[in-house]
């Protein structure tokens, strides 16, 4: 399937990047690659990945890397809106999408 980005992703990826380069440079970089590479996947057969209904009737959640993917289905298209690693308080990303 196609996909595309919400606004946030590339500002999520950003955040966990400082983050995990605040004391590993290198990891942060190569992290970073495998959930992009990860995204590609899941956006291949994105209904293989849970529901969650609790957030809306086309959204889905995908693990990698220690990492939440919240993505949604729309038409013939993926589109991921946020990425999550770590305790973020998850539910609360999607209030004001």
């Amino acid at each position: 399937m196609r996909h595309e980005l919400s606004r946030f992703i590339e500002g999520d990826l950003e955040a966990i990047a400082a983050t995990i380069a605040a004391t590993d440079s290198r990891k942060s970089v190569t992290f970073i690659q495998q959930i992009r590479q990860q995204m590609l996947l899941v956006a291949q057969q994105p209904q293989f990945h849970r529901p969650w209904p609790e957030v809306g009737p086309d959204a889905y959640l995908a693990l990698a890397c220690n990492t939440f993917i919240l993505f949604r289905i729309v038409g013939s298209r993926v589109r991921f809106e946020r990425i999550v690693w770590g305790g973020t308080e998850i539910p609360a990303l999607f209030a004001n999408m």
